[in-house]
């Protein structure tokens, strides 16, 4: 079983052991893979954490959030099927919009 989830938390990006580090910590033994979109950061890469959980950070600005998750979310949807799809919205909602969009037409929660 694998998540897809579109944060708008970069804090995992950049290398912190945040609240949502340690809540993925624990998503993480329920979960084949877990990929999450973030927005950017200061020094946000890409990461992995906890052995199964992929951090695919914006080189964009936030202004273009939405596009990344577009773009990414097509790519990784493309590579593996997921159980469920979600989106942890913070300020203008662009990642459930973008969301909405990513998951039109396909059979998978959102």
């Amino acid at each position: 079983m694998n998540l897809l989830m579109i944060s708008g938390d970069s804090s995992v990006a950049q290398g912190q052991q945040s609240t949502h580090y340690h809540m993925l910590r624990e998503f993480s033994r329920h979960w084949t893979r877990i990929d999450i979109l973030c927005p950017p950061g200061p020094g946000a890469i890409p990461r992995q954490v906890h052995s199964n959980v992929f951090v695919h950070p914006s080189s964009w600005p936030k202004a273009l959030q939405a596009l990344h998750i577009l773009r990414k979310g097509r790519a990784l949807l493309a590579e593996r099927g997921y159980t469920l799809v979600v989106t942890q919205d913070y300020g203008f909602f662009c990642g459930g919009l973008a969301a909405l969009r990513l998951m039109r037409g396909r059979r998978i929660p959102l």
